[in-house]
């Protein structure tokens, strides 16, 4: 009898073992691996569930993928977009749609949306995904968040996109970090949209504009980023906010404190490659007021650390005279501060030079008032010197009355 008790324990212990390594094997996620091909990764996202892991091989794929279910990764097996790349199938069309939340696509290559709204990814009203370590070239679009709301865009580069490297429509507290968006027609691209994070973002040479806040967006926070683009277009808002508080660690452009955004343009002109840091924190001295026109500043703007204290451009010149007879040869030094690499004379008798240091011949009586202006990529600045030259008349020779004399004036010859 105590045998069969034993044995009816250790069947009923068996059973629930295997109740229990069924319920929990339930939910477990797939690895599953694929090679190139053409719509492969559709056909691995249809037959996936939730929360399986879709690892793709080095090469090409040409694809439009719609992922509706939540929690899905897809990635490149070698964590290199430069090996694994997903063209569009269909250049009508997204390729990759995401209509899901907590969906990752991590380290391809995506490329060939061209046609009207389309992108390399697209988060359709979906929450909580992360896009990392992506690139993204040749599309309409780089990246599309449309009321899209809680996910990480991350290390991407986003370039040679015909429209946006990344756009954010009706979306609403994304963190926007570490990318790189450069040569596209417009960089970022944030149109009525709230509470999203910028940091860490560098953004260049875009031809349209770098960075675009439209008027409706608010209470976004935009700093350590690293702009260098001729146009950027900062709309007014509500609760915007382009620096943060000082915080001790390195920024985007190698100096030790966070503050707020370094503002440059290709031409070496903007804000931060102009401002004075004389304290040598990394931070302008004096804020960037009013950014593009805006009712924005940025109050801890970046410099790059080390970079000398810039002379200002101020003209200045001297001469070798400053009056006498006519004609008369003048001898201009210029010694404007600044570095200036244009000049243009005005001396003050209708005639004008371009050289730097001119010599110049007054040919008739007066005053004459000199003016220089001269010019760089950072502007220009004019320096007038009233009345700075008098030419005088010389004073006439005297007609020439004959005279003599001698030591007598009577004698003996001889």
């Amino acid at each position: 009898m105590d045998g069969g008790v034993r044995i009816k324990k250790l069947i009923s212990f068996l059973l629930a073992f295997f109740i229990l390594i069924s319920v929990s094997s339930i939910g477990i996620a797939a690895e599953i691996t694929i090679q190139p091909g053409t719509s492969v990764i559709q056909n691995a996202v249809s037959n996936s569930a939730s929360g399986d892991v879709i690892i793709l091989k080095p090469g090409t794929y040409y694809d439009n993928v719609i992922i509706t279910k939540p929690n899905l990764t897809i990635k490149s097996s070698s964590g290199n977009p430069g090996d694994t790349t997903i063209k569009a199938r269909n250049s009508r069309a997204d390729v990759f749609l995401l209509q899901a939340d907590g969906i990752k696509i991590n380290g391809l290559g995506i490329s060939g949306a061209t046609a009207t709204r389309c992108s390399a990814v697209n988060l359709s009203s979906c929450r909580y995904c992360s896009i990392e370590n992506n690139k993204l070239t040749n599309n309409l679009r780089g990246i599309n968040l449309l009321y899209a709301h809680w996910n990480t865009i991350s290390k991407n580069t986003a370039t040679s996109n015909t429209e946006y490297g990344i756009v954010l429509g009706n979306a609403t507290a994304n963190v926007i970090s570490e990318n790189t968006v450069y040569s596209n027609a417009r960089g970022i691209h944030i149109g009525n949209s709230d509470s999203n994070t910028l940091s860490t973002d560098t953004v260049r040479d875009n031809s349209v504009y770098g960075l675009y806040v439209c008027g409706r967006s608010d209470r976004n926070t935009i700093y350590d980023n690293y702009f260098s683009n001729t146009n950027m277009t900062i709309k007014n808002g509500i609760g915007n906010s382009y620096s943060t508080t000082k915080t001790a660690g390195a920024n985007i452009v190698g100096g030790s404190y966070i503050g707020g955004n370094y503002w440059a343009k290709p031409s070496g002109t903007g804000f931060s490659q102009s401002a004075v840091d004389k304290d040598g924190d990394g931070f302008s001295d004096s804020a960037y007021t009013n950014i593009e026109g805006s009712i924005y500043s940025d109050y801890l703007p970046l410099v790059i650390p080390g970079v000398p204290v810039p002379i200002p451009l101020v003209a200045d010149f001297g001469s070798n005279t400053n009056s006498g007879n006519l004609p008369l040869n003048v001898a201009f030094t210029d010694k404007s501060t600044g570095s200036p690499t244009a000049w243009n004379w005005s001396f003050g008798d209708k005639t004008y030079s371009t050289a730097q240091n001119p010599v110049h011949t007054y040919s008739a009586k007066g005053n004459y008032t000199v003016s220089l202006k001269v010019t760089n990529d950072a502007g220009s600045n004019t320096t007038t010197k009233t009345d700075y030259i008098i030419v005088s008349t010389p004073t006439p020779t005297p007609m020439p009355v004959a005279s003599f004399s001698s030591n007598v004036t009577s004698g003996n010859k001889p």
